[in-house]
């Protein structure tokens, strides 16, 4: 190896690198990586070989691993399959962050929206807020009314389902999933599956899938996942459960009716054969009381099966295959109703009342191509987005499976029942993109019934309020969005930040956001020129040939000004000291001594082994210490400028739609990553 001994703190990660000089070409394949502690995870792995001379290759494997919770040190070790004796060894030390916290802090969201599929949305139970879980591994917090944006966290998952108590239950990386506490903002407790939590070192079964496909719910206290068989049953796949109140695990037979649960020990256990390959959609659905928990076709279970946990018996809902693809189930509060999606061509809904599975009306849906639903409280109503033309909202009666209004010329749909003509055209497109993908949109009604929260395939919200004629349909405000990513520019005094896209026409949007009030304070059209400066209290934008002040307290009172030239350069940030600067420039970085004159440099790909080659962004945390952010990579690294080494300081979750662009110092520890959202992260 490179390098002997690597240290990281909890739930962040490292990278590690092994060199062989051979007088053959070695095999990716050949090469593995392991640990002598499952808290260390491993991921992407990377390889190169080519000629070192003429007679010798030389072969280099990296690997990023992870580290959980514990503290302690540990082996890890790097060989080849077909010679086991050849290996090399070093050490990996998990270590307390500075602040002697061991849980970790997500970054939080502080403006932007979602750019991929919601995953699920859910309200708080005051009805005052609702939550969007989305496939960019974010959660979000609006106002129930105002649509405003009131907090978002990285989660480390796609999905998060709500515990009672004020917590959510997210699926993390490699198998995992965790309790993360909104309150604090911190991850409480950690699972291998559920058979292991913090009180319990060995596991006893794995869930099936990934972090991007793994089917997780919560409610009442009582959390469930997918999880595959451990040796202990006969099944090959199965939901288990974790009851928070009594700490109690059942592990469920997927092949109901003749399906059974039994209660987990802790002995341990040796993993069983891995799963089978799952080519439909599937779900896991936990009861708001908890009484139920649902799940279906996955390539392991027959039809929509149900465990009723208070009676210890199996139902099976329908008849559908395990070829079909769902959208999610749900109950009504009251558990008296179950309903399940079925894919959008189908136009189909199967609704059934509990505990005895029967099925009421027909649940089709003519002239409609399903996009997603939701059940009201009391079970009665069921809000379908159905599209024909448009997204258009549609309300059923459940027992009947009638409309309870008429939509207004829906293209010829022969709607007999109803008395009331309404049509809630939802026209979550403007300024945004056109493509609908079917089945992504989630809807959930609020605890009183009486609105009803969108997210659309392409993450925009609507709130729609049905005691209003038109709906008083309200959009969230115009998207951070953009086919290009954004510049950005911190004013003095870290305040104010100038957000612009690069993009063309209408992808143009441009503005000044206000980080203390946490709300943009105008928005600009695409004629606003570039900016020019960034003043303690006002910048300057060009317009053509002209230059314009605009005051950040009052953007309106915008006066002309003359004699400010225009400034470009590297990103630089000057330490809070005011003393030092850090420019980073392609393939390095240096800190200038302001005072003295005074500079010294690292060139990037040199100072990390090779794992870093260029970095976008620079933020001084103090005077010795420069964050540099590796936008392609979504990784922050830290130069210590005393060294001509430069460390990992964390890989930060990111997608094709929330890569990082860029990093500004906020102040303290606190650094804003910019992204098609904002975050703001604490360093450790």
């Amino acid at each position: 190896m490179l390098q002997r001994s690597y240290q990281v703190r909890p739930y962040t990660c490292g990278r590690a690198t092994l060199r062989m000089v051979a007088d053959r070409k070695i095999d990716q394949d050949d090469i593995v990586w392991s640990a002598d502690a499952t808290l260390i995870d491993f991921e992407d792995m990377s390889y190169s070989s080519g000629n070192a001379t003429l007679d010798t290759y030389e072969t280099f494997s990296q690997v990023d691993f992870c580290a959980r919770a514990k503290h302690g040190k540990f082996k890890i070790r790097a060989g080849l399959k077909s010679l086991p004796d050849y290996f090399a060894e070093g050490d990996i030390e998990i270590g307390l962050p500075a602040s002697g916290q061991a849980n970790p802090v997500p970054a939080e969201i502080v403006l932007g929206h979602h750019h991929s599929a919601p995953t699920r949305i859910f309200w708080s139970k005051d009805g005052a807020s609702f939550f969007v879980a989305s496939k960019d591994r974010t959660l979000t917090k609006w106002h129930g009314t105002t649509l405003a944006i009131e907090g978002g966290w990285v989660t480390m998952g796609d999905d998060a389902s709500f515990i009672e108590d004020g917590r959510v239950f997210v699926p993390i990386y490699n198998f995992r999933s965790a309790i993360f506490d909104l309150p604090t903002a911190r991850y409480t407790t950690w699972f291998d599956g559920l058979g292991q939590g913090a009180l319990f070192e060995a596991p006893v079964t794995q869930p099936v899938g990934s972090a991007e496909t793994r089917s997780i719910s919560a409610n009442a206290g009582l959390l469930a996942a997918w999880s595959w068989n451990d040796g202990q049953n006969t099944a090959g796949c199965a939901i288990q459960t974790l009851d928070l109140k009594t700490n109690r695990r059942l592990l469920v037979d997927a092949f109901a009716p003749a399906g059974r649960a039994r209660e987990l020990n802790f002995s341990g256990g040796s993993t069983g054969t891995p799963p089978p390959t799952v080519v439909p959609e599937w779900y896991t659905e936990v009861s708001p009381k908890g009484r139920y928990v649902a799940f279906g076709p996955s390539g392991c279970s027959v039809g929509n099966s149900v465990y009723d946990t208070q009676n210890d018996r199996f139902a099976v809902c329908g008849t559908t295959t395990i070829n079909t693809k769902l959208h999610r189930t749900g109950f009504s509060d009251d558990e008296s109703t179950f309903v399940v999606g079925n894919a959008p061509d189908t136009r189909r809904i199967e609704i059934y009342k509990m505990p005895d599975c029967r099925k009421l009306g027909n649940g089709r849906f003519d002239n409609t191509t399903l996009m997603g639903w939701a059940l009201s409280p009391d079970g009665n109503t069921l809000a379908v987005v159905g599209y024909n033309g448009a997204p258009r909202l549609l309300l059923y009666n459940v027992a009947e499976g009638s409309p309870i209004w008429k939509p207004l010329d829906y293209f010829g749909a022969n709607f007999t029942e109803g008395d009331v003509t309404r049509d809630f055209v939802l026209d979550f497109e403007k300024g945004g993109n056109s493509t609908f993908e079917l089945g992504f949109y989630r809807l959930a009604f609020s605890p009183d019934g009486k609105r009803i929260a969108v997210a659309s395939t392409n993450g925009r919200l609507a709130l729609v309020d049905l005691e209003q004629s038109d709906g008083g349909i309200r959009y969230d405000e115009q998207p951070m969005d953009s086919k290009s990513p954004y510049q950005t520019r911190l004013a003095p005094g870290g305040r104010y930040l100038w957000i612009a896209s690069v993009g063309t026409s209408a992808d143009i949007h441009t503005g000044i956001y206000d980080l203390q009030e946490r709300r943009m304070i105008v928005w600009y059209d695409g004629n606003t020129g570039p900016l020019v400066t960034m003043e303690q209290d006002s910048l300057v934008v060009r317009r053509g040939t002209r230059l314009f002040r605009v005051p950040y307290a009052n953007p309106s009172q915008e006066t002309e000004v003359f004699g400010v030239a225009p400034t470009q350069g590297e990103d630089a940030s000057i330490s809070p000291s005011g003393r030092y600067q850090c420019v980073v420039s392609g393939g390095q970085a240096c800190r200038k001594d302001l005072q003295s004159g005074g500079e010294q440099c690292v060139q990037l790909e040199q100072a990390s082994g090779g794992a870093l080659k260029t970095a976008q962004s620079a933020a001084m945390t103090n005077d010795g210490n420069c964050l540099l952010g590796d936008a392609l990579a979504s990784r922050l690294w830290r130069w210590g400028t005393d060294s001509q080494t430069v460390t990992l300081q964390t890989h930060l979750v990111s997608s094709d739609a929330n890569d990082v662009i860029r990093f500004e110092r906020l102040g303290g520890r606190n650094v804003l990553i910019v992204t098609r959202r904002l975050f703001v992260w604490k360093v450790p």
